[in-house]
Order: structure tokens, then C-alpha cells, then sequence
């Protein structure tokens, strides 16, 4: 890839980003703000899983079937624009129309994501890191700009803020190169053979319970954060800061990768989750639960770096596209199905602390499996 090029997928991912963060800066918020009730919420959050789960499917096998990336990505993001600006121009309780554009919006969030890293892995897999170091950079702008202009201003205001870096994004994904994925002689045979393939299949059941983790974190953790008196405004700020600790990580992920093996990394990873909701159940100040941010350093940068190279090590390259959308289908979409509907009713039942302390012990299965894979495959 030309130096040319590859700045111009720097510039992408931060526009790409910086417009997918605004939309997961302000949902719950948003959500909460026109009076929906948590298990509501639950619902919508539900739906929005389905989504991605069936869209990260479908597009992880489109992917494959044309060979191509660009304009599946197009098509997905174009949807995520239409569900996000429906969502915003609802500024009352209708529940069957945010139930349908939130499920689109935030599960075409989880299509996009999926759709973006798999196409950067197969464009330059040697900065793959800095690739995506450039998506944490958008990330880490676009959450307190969004938590600033709801918070100040209004929902119809961010709305358009929404629409002019989503207009960036697309300039600069015009003028982006697509990829040629390899053409497999036979899709349904290879799909069934990665079924059969027992490590990417545990890599899967392994990534599927940390994302769970994860995906409290975006939901449990700013329900709390609400609850304890913080506003859109902290919210931004904790999606911010977390953003902006990605990105040391993804720009020394080559080299750490080299230094350190993926799979010891990824038990590091799993473990600093574990400290990491321990310390949100702890906190009761808005300030410290978005102080606690600063750990997303050492937690989901590990994990999504992992991921992406330990399936690409136990796959072919035949079906690296569904290999990737695929299992993301599974540990994204489905920890953003059940995470929601696990999590709501325990807060209502035992409260926001005594919910996260539980989902830190939690922790403990992913990093015993991992363990196990490392021995497996000493």
C-alpha cells in the first residue's frame, strides 16, 4: 500500500469512528432523557443485537461472495446514517419507531465496526495498529463532543453535527482503494470446515464472555452513571477517555504483538477487565466511575487486537473475511443481545454494585479458558 493510501484510511477511521462514537455517546442517554424504563431500554438494546448479528452475518458472507469490502461497507453505513438521524428526530416516547431506528443504528454500529477492521486487516495487516489507532483517535472525539452539544444544546442540534462528520466520512471512504478478498473455490465447504475447527471455535466462546463484559460496560456501567447523578456530559467524557486510551495500545500493537504472544496478552487483558468493574461497583462519585476509563488502556485494546490475529492464525485465508464477520457476529452481537436482558433485571433486583462485582467474577471463566488455550497450544 502507497504512503498516500494509507493516510487516506487515516483520515477515514477518524471520521468513521468519531461519527459511531456520537451515536453510542448519547443513545442511553437519549433513551433515559424521553423516558424510557430500563427493562424498555432492555428491549431496544435487544433489538439493536439482533441487528447486528444478522447484519454481521449477512455482510461477512456478502464480503465473500463478491470478494469485496467498499461497497458492502457504503451500503452499511448509509443504513447506520438513516437509523441514527430517525432515532434524533423523535424527540418524544414512540416506542415502535425507536425500537426499530436504535436496532438499526446501533447494530449497524456493530456492522460497521466489523466491516472496518476486517477490510483494514486485509488492506495492511503489517499497521493494522495504527490503522485502527486512527478510529480510537475519532472515538475519542466524537464521544465529548457529543456529550457536550446534548448536554448544552439539544439532541436535534447533535443531530446535524452527526450528519456533517458522517458527510466526512463518506468523502473520504470515495477516494479509499478497496481490497480483493481470495475467491474460495467452495464457500459452504470452507464455512463448514471452520465450524469443525475446534481452537477458532473456543477462540469464539472465549472472545463471546469478555464481550459480555465489555458490552456492561457500555450499558450497566452508564445506567450507574446516570444513577448516581452524572449527565450525557460524563458519559462523553468516560466514552472519550476510554477512546483515547486505545490508541498508545493500537499504535504499538505490531510491536507488542512481537514482544509479547497474543495469547498472553489476551489473559492479561481479561484479567484487567476483572479490576476494572471491581473498581466501578467501588466508586460512587460520577468523577471516579469516568476516571475508572483510564483501565480501557489495558482492557479492550488487548482483547481486539488478540482477536483479530488469533482467528487469522487457526482460519485459512480462503474465508478470512467470514472467519472475522462471523465470529464478530457472534461474541459482538450476541453479547449485545443477552448482556442487556442479563444485566437489567439483576440491577433492579440487587443494584448497580453488587450486579458489577458480579460480572468482575465473571471474568474468571474467560481467563481460565484462555489459560487452557494457552496449554493446548503450548
Amino acid at each position: 500500500m502507497s504512503k498516500r493510501q494509507r493516510h487516506l484510511y487515516y483520515v477515514c477511521n477518524f471520521f468513521v469512528f468519531a461519527a459511531l462514537a456520537m451515536v453510542n455517546t448519547i443513545t442511553i442517554p437519549y433513551m433515559k432523557e424521553i423516558g424510557y424504563s430500563l427493562m424498555q431500554q432492555s428491549v431496544i438494546l435487544a433489538a439493536n443485537a439482533l441487528i447486528a448479528i444478522l447484519g454481521q452475518f449477512l455482510f461477512g458472507y456478502l464480503c465473500d461472495r463478491f470478494h469485496a469490502i467498499k461497497r458492502l461497507f457504503l451500503m452499511a453505513y448509509i443504513l447506520f446514517i438513516a437509523g441514527t438521524c430517525v432515532m434524533l428526530m423523535q424527540g418524544e416516547k414512540r416506542f415502535w419507531i425507536h425500537l426499530l431506528s436504535i436496532a438499526l443504528s446501533g447494530g449497524l454500529v456493530k456492522v460497521v465496526t466489523g466491516l472496518n477492521e476486517t477490510w483494514m486487516l486485509q488492506a495492511d495487516a503489517q499497521h493494522y495498529g495504527r490503522l485502527r489507532a486512527a478510529g480510537a483517535l475519532g472515538l475519542s472525539a466524537g464521544s465529548p463532543i457529543a456529550g457536550y452539544i446534548s448536554a448544552q444544546l439539544s439532541y436535534g442540534a447533535m443531530m446535524w453535527g452527526f450528519l456533517a462528520v458522517s458527510a466526512m466520512a463518506i468523502l473520504m471512504l470515495l477516494r479509499c482503494k478497496d481490497v480483493r478478498l481470495k475467491k474460495s473455490a467452495d464457500l459452504k465447504h470452507d464455512l463448514k470446515q471452520l465450524l469443525c475447527n475446534r481452537d477458532y471455535l473456543l477462540l469464539v466462546i472465549i472472545f463471546l464472555l469478555i464481550y459480555m463484559a465489555g458490552t456492561a460496560d457500555q450499558y450497566t456501567v452508564v445506567d450507574k452513571l446516570l444513577h448516581i447523578g452524572g449527565s450525557a456530559r460524563e458519559v462523553g467524557w468516560k466514552w472519550g477517555i476510554q477512546s483515547f486510551c486505545e490508541f498508545p495500545l493500537f499504535l504499538a500493537g505490531g510491536w507488542l504483538l512481537a514482544k509479547i504472544s497474543a495469547q498472553r496478552l489476551l489473559a492479561a487483558g481479561i484479567f484487567m477487565y476483572g479490576v476494572k468493574f471491581a473498581l466501578y461497583a467501588f466508586f460512587q462519585e460520577p468523577l471516579w466511575i469516568v476516571a475508572c476509563a483510564l483501565l480501557q488502556l489495558v482492557t479492550m485494546p488487548l482483547v481486539l487486537l488478540t482477536s483479530k490475529f488469533l482467528i487469522r492464525q487457526v482460519t485459512s485465508e480462503a474465508v478470512a473475511g467470514s472467519a472475522q464477520m462471523f465470529a464478530m457476529a457472534v461474541f459482538v452481537g450476541v453479547s449485545a443481545l443477552i448482556t442487556p436482558l442479563i444485566c437489567a433485571p439483576l440491577v433492579e433486583r440487587f443494584g448497580h454494585d453488587l450486579t458489577l462485582y458480579g460480572i468482575a467474577a465473571f471474568c474468571l471463566i474467560p481467563l481460565l479458558l484462555t489459560l487452557f488455550y494457552i496449554r493446548k497450544n503450548k
